[in-house]
């Protein structure tokens, strides 16, 4: 969806339509993103056995092994392009505001200042890690309540936190016409909102209430949800994308609305049997699935990449068209196929077993 925004959108005219307005609002697959993260740490490191304590260093280790590998290779290969990019916009930066964006940048703490997060960088993205960082310092400490909740009850917190959601998009608003200190620069209150790690710790708790509901069914082996709930909810959720206007106002509902269609696609996913498991299954699904984070993370460097090669080859012209948008996602595709198998891969391996290998009994 993040690939839609960024390739595929930019090149579609209004003639477009539906499918212009889905692309450009492709940045809710972060939506997607984080409420699929509460609910697989949820099922991966609880299950259904209701173990409300986990090993917090083994799990923050995890998680570093997980997500700053590739980002690290993405901030190295994005230093040259930044500086470039920060020049051909004419924008200067004092040596104290450069620091600083390193600072946030390497410590994943860009996030927590938005004005950062448009700062010169081919790997903007990077923010959602900031995002991600912040919920997996909660995670260890947030689990034991959750193993109190019913089925119903887990329902029941997944509408409260749509609702929360809601709430907080509307707060942000409210405090930002109340609030002139958070006016920096060309900032704007939807980017308070998105880019602030509380802000959008509904989404993740939704996530986690989802993976605690899911666990609980599969160990009572009961069937599969109701099959319309997974072609229900991805239908409303393209309904929403395409036809409906989203906004961050008062009326903002939709918003509500599409975490729900986005929890029930994640659920029905889940749950899903037949076909739909069979074809998520095979070998090519699966492997762009584990693809997918270096694709995400190095997507803005491919499109550099491709830009200069066809600038020196004369046809620069041809990122406008709509074609261009099929290379640049097969060419992420290409990059990251391989940066997976030989650079995440083998690094989260190699950091695990580093850390298994200062702590003898943990390793046990």
């Amino acid at each position: 969806m993040v690939l839609f925004a960024h390739f595929v959108a930019p090149r579609l005219g209004k003639e477009a339509g539906a499918f212009r307005a889905f692309a450009l609002r492709g940045g809710a697959g972060v939506d997607l993103f984080f409420i699929l993260s509460g609910f697989i740490l949820m099922y991966v490191y609880v299950g259904a056995s209701g173990g409300a304590t986990i090993d917090r260093r083994a799990f923050w280790t995890a998680r570093f092994a997980r997500v700053y590998p590739v980002f690290a290779l993405a901030l190295a290969l994005d230093l040259v392009p930044s500086i470039l990019y920060a020049r051909h916009i004419h924008q200067s930066f004092s040596p104290v505001y450069l620091a600083a964006f390193a600072a946030t940048k390497v410590t994943l703490l860009t996030s927590w200042y938005p004005p950062f997060v448009k700062s010169p960088s081919y790997v903007n993205m990077g923010w959602t890690l900031s995002v991600e960082a912040f919920f997996y310092l909660l995670f260890p400490f947030i689990v034991r309540p959750f193993l109190r909740l019913s089925p119903r009850a887990l329902l029941a917190f997944v509408l409260l936190c749509a609702l929360a959601s809601w709430g907080v998009r509307n707060g942000v608003v409210a405090l930002w016409e109340r609030a002139p200190a958070m006016h920096v620069g060309d900032t704007v209150a939807n980017e308070w909102f998105l880019h602030v790690p509380p802000f959008r710790f509904p989404d993740f708790l939704m996530g986690v209430a989802l993976g605690r509901l899911f666990s609980l069914r599969r160990a009572q082996d009961l069937p599969p949800a109701e099959p319309i709930l997974l072609p229900a909810s991805f239908l409303l959720a393209i309904g929403l994308l395409a036809f409906t206007p989203l906004s961050l106002d008062a009326n903002a509902w939709p918003y509500m609305v599409l975490d729900l269609a986005l929890a029930g696609v994640i659920f029905g996913l889940a749950e899903a049997t037949g076909l739909v498991r069979d074809l998520l299954s095979r070998s090519l699904p699966v492997l762009l699935g584990e693809a997918s984070y270096s694709m995400y993370l190095l997507h803005g460097l491919v499109f550099v990449v491709v830009r200069k090669t066809l600038a020196v080859a004369g046809q620069e012209t041809f990122l406008d068209k709509p074609l261009a948008a099929a290379l640049l996602i097969l060419a992420t595709i290409l990059v990251s196929i391989p940066v997976y198998r030989f650079v995440e891969g083998p690094a989260r391996q190699w950091i695990r077993t580093a850390s298994m290998r200062h702590s003898p009994k943990r390793a046990e």
